[in-house]
Formats: C-alpha cells, structure tokens, sequence
C-alpha cells in the first residue's frame, strides 16, 4: 500500500484487470492484421503462414495470430460459419500442411493433386467401403501417396449399416508409396499408427529428381527444353474446364444418377441455386 494512503485507496496506476498499453497495442494490431486478411479474401492457412512467417511484426502479434487461427485447424467443428458460393468443395484444408478428401475422391487422381499442389504434405482420406473394393482402396492410397510425394492416412469405416458391411481398414502411406501401418481386422476402434515426417516429404520435393512427380507434371522434358513443357495437351482437362466433357461411351453410362439405389432424381443443375432450382 503506497505511503500515506488509506485502507482500500488507490493512488495512481492502472485498476485491476485492466489492460496496460502494450496489450492495447498489440490488440490493435492484431485486428488489423485480421481485417487485413479479410479484405483480401485468404484462407486461414494461409493468413497464419503470411502473418507468421512475417519478421517485420512483434513477436506477440505473430503468437497471437497463431492463437487466433487454431480454431480453424482443429479437428473438431470451429464456432465459425463458413460463407460459400454454392458450389460442392470436396477438398478441406486443415492446415497448410495437411488436406482432407472423403471417400470416392480418392479414386480420382486429380484430387489427391490438388491436395498437393495447394501444399499438402499430409492427405486424410475418409471411407466407407465395402469389401469388393478392397484392392483399390488399398493402391489408389499408396498411388495417391507416390504420385504427389505426400503421406496418406486413410481410414474407412467398419460395421454394418444394416444392410452393407463396411471392411474397416486404415492405412498410412509414405510419400514413397511404402506402407508404413494397415489395419486390416474389420474391426471397429481398431487403432493404427506411425511415425510421419513432413521434413521428408518437404525434402524429397525439393532434392528428388526423377521422379519428382508433383513437379515434373508441369515440368514435363526438362532436360530437352529449358524450364519444361507447361502447357496443358490433355484433352479432358481443357474439354472440362470448356464444359464440354464428354466420354466417346458416354451414351452407353447407364447409371447417370442415384435413382438405382433409391436416392431422388436430381432436380438442380451445377450451379444453380436452390431458390432458382424450386421455381
């Protein structure tokens, strides 16, 4: 108690749980770091790796930028609404490091690219199979793995629905291809693990030659043309983004929707909104 006070009289200072003026600042900067990221429309990885990375900012700005992104990145739902425009989004980015696909997308090797183009090291992938698909589940994770240099950890689901019993299987996959851990019992809450190392993955996209596949794709013949060929000759690609995708079989596809297996014939085109779809 300071000399010549009374007791319970303050003199001078900042009351109890009041902030001093570093907190103030620093909160300060904080929200115009955040608003910042809103007006320029980033991902939260991509927010946290900017701010974080940035040596210009105090320390207590970048930790508290961390803080403040790890809702996003947790594995449970965040208190958050995410806005979207309406378009089905397949992918998941849980951190700038690590993407989630569900299900079917893994048998589409497009997928597990983007995954890696945007950054991935490591790809979940949740299933749901059933036992006749049991062989291609099992090379899709390890192709989806070599083809991008990154780990997957693949889980599907086990039990029956009622009417369909799930093979319950979980697999991690280096970004060689090599299987590090199978849980192949059937059974549910089996639990597998292993060790992975995103310095490797980081590693072997930055020192692989050869077969450096994530790079060599938009490199193609690099040793005969300076830089590589970085032009898209695929056909189905540049006839997808055309809209224009279509099989020479095409008209021989004769499931085209789920009605065969009791979900409604859909009414709404890509694209369109429900409110237009109803009308």
């Amino acid at each position: 108690m300071p000399r010549g006070s009374k007791p319970g009289e303050r003199r001078g200072g900042r009351r109890p749980g009041s902030k001093n003026r570093r907190t103030l600042q620093l909160e300060a900067a904080v929200r115009q770091t955040v608003e910042g990221a809103k007006a320029s429309d980033e991902l939260p990885a991509e927010f946290l790796r900017r701010v974080v990375q940035d040596e210009a900012l105090d320390l207590s700005v970048r930790i508290a930028a961390a803080q403040a992104c790890a809702p996003y990145f947790s594995s449970k739902l965040a208190s958050v609404r995410l806005e979207h425009d309406h378009k089905p989004r397949a992918i998941y980015y849980l951190q700038d490091s690590a993407a989630l696909i569900i299900c079917h997308d893994g048998m589409f090797p497009e997928m597990a690219h983007e995954c890696a183009y945007k950054g991935a090291e490591i790809m979940i992938r949740t299933a749901g199979y059933t036992a006749p698909i049991r062989e291609a589940w099992r090379f899709t994770n390890k192709s989806n793995a070599f083809c991008n240099l990154m780990v997957t950890a693949s889980v599907c689901m086990a039990g029956s629905d009622g009417t369909f019993d799930s093979m319950g299987e979980g697999m991690i996959v280096n970004f060689d291809g090599s299987l590090l851990a199978h849980g192949t019992s059937g059974r549910p809450d089996e639990i597998i693990t292993a060790e992975v190392r995103p310095d490797l993955v980081r590693e072997a996209r930055a020192l692989w030659a050869v077969e450096n596949n994530i790079y060599q794709f938009g490199h193609r013949g690099l040793t005969a043309v300076a830089g590589g060929a970085q032009d898209c000759p695929y056909t189905y690609m540049n006839d997808l983004v055309a809209g224009r995708y279509r099989l020479r079989w095409e008209d021989e596809v004769r499931h085209t929707d789920g009605t065969a297996f009791g979900y409604p014939k859909p009414v709404r085109r890509y694209g369109e909104r429900l409110g237009r779809a109803a009308e």
